[in-house]
């Protein structure tokens, strides 16, 4: 029942500070790189990056199944030095998605290849601590799952059982199921509403509901030939971008359900290869081992930037001129996250 949904207080401002806008003129620099995994035992996909709501920590997971959590500050301060996670948190299966809660600094939501979601407090993990709260919340993978900007402790996970649940803190079940006519690729809230969320789906559509009406949605974006991998809002708007395995972007206005702007020039036709939405900026990951940067207004990138390799070995580069390496073939982009509050990108392979 959506009961709960109902009753909540609905706020217009966003609890995440606002990030500057980046000017058109500055391009990105690779600023640190941070090696993820064992080195020894060879590549390891990572499948999510996240900077805490103040921007101090940055978690990243993958198929090794742990967390690692490292100190943002340290590795933006000593960008030569090699970093090691400050915290390591082990999981039963392989994680499929990070999130912070934006309310917290220390709260921190994976799920996993099992259905399974796992929400830590990274304070007293840190003291050996298990997670402060494990969820059943599908009966199979969850892809995706995404905390309110607006609503402490809400929230909202997808899964291939074609279902999204939304999650209240103290709630022991489900508030909200919303039923989908696909796998649920991905999730995200509506940065200044509490009631609205779109999901993408694995039929090629992005849908965007209303949770106190959530039987029907509002509108079924449709234009994507291959499944929608990654959706995220633009900052302080309703309308959001979509992210396809046809190598296209789409942007979306929620007023009309229409498409405002296709963007094409990255390679995408196999991989989940990340996508973070910023002021004036939006990055994507490439199957050549890039990140494309666009701008909202243009249809063509703006930049790209090569993951700095020398070897083959899963890394998280934080960005902020970049060298003209070979990509090795095997790699691809696989997670983006934007700084919450500087303009700084991490972009994880």
């Amino acid at each position: 029942s959506p009961e709960p949904l109902r009753s909540a207080a609905v706020k217009q401002t966003s609890l995440t500070p606002a990030r500057p806008a980046l000017c058109p003129s500055v391009r990105l620099q690779h600023h640190a790189a941070v090696t993820f995994g064992d080195r020894l035992h060879g590549d390891c996909l990572i499948t999510s990056v996240e900077f805490n709501a103040s921007g101090d920590l940055l978690a990243a997971t993958g198929v090794t199944k742990q967390i690692a959590v490292y100190d943002a500050q340290v590795i933006l301060a000593a960008p030569h030095a090699p970093h090691v996670p400050i915290l390591k948190l082990p999981c039963s299966a392989k994680p499929t998605c990070l999130s912070w809660d934006r309310t917290g600094a220390h709260t921190l939501a994976s799920s996993d290849a099992e259905g399974t979601v796992s929400v830590w407090d990274v304070a007293r993990a840190a003291t050996g601590c298990p997670p402060a709260r494990t969820l059943k919340a599908h009966p199979s993978r969850v892809w995706s799952l995404q905390y309110s900007p607006l609503c402490p402790g809400r929230l909202v996970t997808g899964s291939d059982e074609a279902r999204a649940r939304v999650w209240e803190a103290n709630a022991p079940e489900a508030v909200c199921t919303i039923k989908a006519p696909a796998n649920v690729c991905c999730v995200a809230w509506d940065p200044v509403s509490a009631f609205h969320l779109a999901l993408g789906l694995a039929d090629h559509r992005a849908l965007y509901f209303d949770l106190r009406r959530p039987d029907v949605a509002l509108f079924a974006m449709t234009g994507h030939r291959r499944a929608v991998s990654f959706l995220r809002f633009l900052p302080h708007s309703s309308d959001f971008i979509t992210a396809s395995i046809d190598s296209s972007l789409r942007l979306w206005s929620t007023s009309t359900g229409a498409c405002q702007q296709v963007f094409t020039g990255h390679t995408n036709t196999k991989n989940f290869t990340g996508l973070a939405v910023a002021e004036g900026r939006i990055a994507v990951g490439s199957e050549t081992n890039r990140v494309v940067v666009y701008d909202p207004h243009k249809p063509t990138p703006v930049q790209e930037c090569p993951m700095e390799r020398a070897v083959n070995q899963p890394v998280c580069d934080i960005m902020s001129e970049w060298d003209s390496l070979t990509p090795p073939k095997s790699a691809f982009v696989s997670s983006l996250c934007w700084h919450p509050f500087k303009p700084l990108l991490a972009a994880a392979n």
